[in-house]
């Protein structure tokens, strides 16, 4: 909605900001976004670690667009970086281990759902897209 502005008028941090919340939360097409556009510097800071990152995590999912980008992607990274991207991996999946879940995490579904209500379309991909991931036929 906000990445093409349909309804609303473009705004790229606002984008930033659902696709960030949809990644910290599994969500494989909003992790390859973010690592597409931090591999290219597309609206934020060019860091191909970050990129890395977010394309490693989305293509162990399946995502054959990050499975695609990420050839490309480490040919442009020093093995430092490669290395530095693995970290952040580890340290991403570890605190995904975690049972302890914050408030804001707790309320985040309660917000995608009540802006679902009001007619928001990236909380309805949101929402589509965790529907698919649990292999509900009607997220896809």
């Amino acid at each position: 909605m906000y990445y093409l502005g349909q309804g609303v008028s473009k705004d790229f941090p606002e984008v930033l900001k659902w696709w960030h919340r949809a990644a910290e939360h599994g969500n494989a097409e909003a992790q390859n976004n973010l690592g597409v556009f931090y591999g290219k510097g597309d609206g934020v800071p060019q860091d191909y670690v970050e990129a890395f990152k977010w394309i490693k995590l989305a293509a162990a999912q399946g995502n054959n667009s990050a499975k695609e980008y990420q050839d490309t992607l480490t040919s442009k990274m020093s093995k430092e970086q490669i290395a530095e991207g693995q970290k952040r991996i580890e340290e991403f999946t570890q605190s995904k281990k975690e049972p302890v879940k914050t408030s804001e995490e707790d309320n985040f579904g309660k917000v995608v759902l009540k802006l679902a209500e009001d007619g928001d379309l990236e909380a309805h991909f949101i929402l589509a897209s965790v529907q698919a991931e649990k292999g509900d036929p009607c997220g896809q």
